[in-house]
């Protein structure tokens, strides 16, 4: 049954000031709902003594200080994305590395720090789905970029594939995997499609910065992603998806029944 999966979940964050209040409300909602012990925050070490005390306050998650990722955000702009794009591999890999002779849950999830979870709800859209994904299930937001498959905003992956990329991770470097990139697209492309095989199942429940439900004549809501709209407004997409996302998130009614019935959503459309 879905109330017995296990599932561990990771969460890519940082010690600045912005991420660790992101870390604090995950830890004291969702989290509460998860086994004891199964959220892990992947820190750097920015300010690494409040990330500690955060930690000791909050026994119910582990925490964990990835060496090397102080850079994670500088791929925006002019930052150092070479250094940005490293520090993202150094976390996903992190994700990975106990798995290669531990115990593996049924499923491990790697999320962006602004998502949530209902815990309930994502374990049931993992048992529907992975009948037609088992046992190499890779279940998030999928989108397309320059046609090609990526998750957006995180994934959970089964138990099966948690194993071969762990082995995978353990005999290939970054660079021999041709992956240099992002954590998302170039992960999906590279590691996922290129070296395992692997493609991304989107799950209708599964809403990331860009995707948003609107309301059928018949009170249902479906799910509506910028790629299906540049598909159909070409250079307006943008415009479009904006002004219905905003629509969306403006509609008390509509967000009082969707936000607890999808499984991962960001947390913009929290009030």
């Amino acid at each position: 049954s879905a109330v017995d999966l296990s599932v561990h979940f990771y969460i890519k964050t940082s010690g600045l000031p912005l991420y660790i209040s992101r870390a604090v409300k995950s830890a004291d909602t969702w989290a509460r709902d998860t086994d004891s012990g199964s959220v892990t925050f992947l820190f750097d070490n920015h300010q690494a003594d409040v990330v500690n005390e955060f930690g000791a306050e909050k026994p119910w998650i582990a925490i964990r200080h990835v060496e090397g990722t102080d850079k994670q955000g500088q791929y925006k702009e002019r930052g150092d994305k070479k250094t940005a794009f490293a520090a993202q591999r150094l976390k996903t890999r992190a994700v990975f590395d106990s798995y290669l002779t531990g115990p593996i849950p049924d499923w491990v999830c790697y999320l962006d720090d602004d998502m949530s979870v209902n815990v309930a709800v994502l374990k049931e859209d993992l048992l529907e789905l992975s009948p037609s994904c088992s046992p190499d299930c890779l279940i998030a937001h999928g989108e397309l970029f320059e046609e090609k498959p990526y998750t957006v905003g995180g994934y959970c992956m089964q138990s099966n594939l948690v194993k071969r990329l762990a082995t995978l991770f353990s005999t290939k470097t970054d660079a021999e995997l041709g992956w240099t990139q992002t954590d998302d697209v170039d992960f999906n492309r590279r590691v996922m499609q290129d070296a395992l095989g692997v493609t991304v199942t989107n799950s209708e429940r599964w809403y990331s910065e860009f995707a948003f439900p609107e309301v059928d004549e018949y009170g249902d809501f479906h799910k509506h992603s910028f790629h299906e709209l540049s598909s159909m407004y070409g250079a307006k997409a943008w415009d479009n998806f904006s002004e219905r996302k905003k629509a969306a998130q403006n509609d008390v009614e509509l967000m009082a029944r969707f936000v607890p019935n999808v499984a991962v959503y960001h947390m913009g459309y929290e009030k």
